[in-house]
């Protein structure tokens, strides 16, 4: 039954990241392939970009690109759970949230990894924030580290599955089975600012907007 829900969850997720790529493509967006040294036939579920480095984590670990994309090769060192639902950085230091074995964190551009925290837990999403960094859980809510990493508290948001995370500014949002929720204290307390009875299972920031990709097709 766990595995049966983990597919279905997983397959929401995918979901909600190709109607992101599909808004972008009514923006006239031309895409092209690119996947060198990927495995095509697992699902890539985050990429961020450090620098001129690019990232992509999916079910085989994190891999990186140096040339925009054009060619890929393995950076999971150390990294013991090569399923990856999320990614995140800022400067060296580079976050992955697993499924199952909680983040780990590179401090050296992702040639090495090592667990930073939330051990067991099944992570769907990071999201960094100055020496702040969030981590969603599939079960048992959101978690906080002030000190990029080396110790985790509880933050208390209230709600048990938190999809996605991005921020604009002071302002943070969790995608959740509740709607949307924002705090603009460093996650300290939260409200819910767009309760829709349905998953959000992304949400994205770009500038001001804050993008949200949800069930249903529908994207906001």
């Amino acid at each position: 039954m766990a595995e049966e829900k983990f597919k279905l969850t997983y397959m929401k997720k995918l979901i909600y990241t190709l109607l992101i790529l599909v808004f972008a493509v009514s923006l006239n967006a031309q895409w092209v392939k690119k996947a060198d040294g990927l495995d095509t036939t697992k699902a890539l579920n985050g990429f961020v970009q450090l620098g001129t480095n690019i990232y992509s984590g999916y079910y085989g670990g994190v891999f990186l690109s140096t040339n925009d994309g054009d060619n890929w090769s393995s950076v999971s060192s150390g990294l013991n759970y090569n399923l990856v639902l999320a990614l995140a950085g800022s400067g060296n230091n580079l976050y992955a949230g697993t499924y199952g074995g909680g983040v780990y964190r590179s401090t050296n551009s992702g040639t090495n990894w090592n667990l930073s925290g939330l051990s067991g837990s099944r992570v769907w999403s990071v999201c960094v924030k100055g020496t702040n960094v969030y981590a969603g859980l599939e079960s048992g809510g959101l978690f906080v580290s002030s000190d990029s990493g080396a110790t985790w508290s509880y933050a208390n948001l209230g709600v048990s599955f938190i999809f996605s995370l991005a921020y604009i500014d002071n302002n943070i949002f969790a995608g959740t089975r509740s709607g949307i929720y924002r705090s603009t204290d460093n996650g300290n307390t939260w409200s819910n600012v767009y309760y829709l009875g349905i998953d959000v299972g992304c949400v994205a920031a770009n500038g001001s907007n804050i993008f949200a990709g949800m069930s249903g097709g529908r994207c906001l």
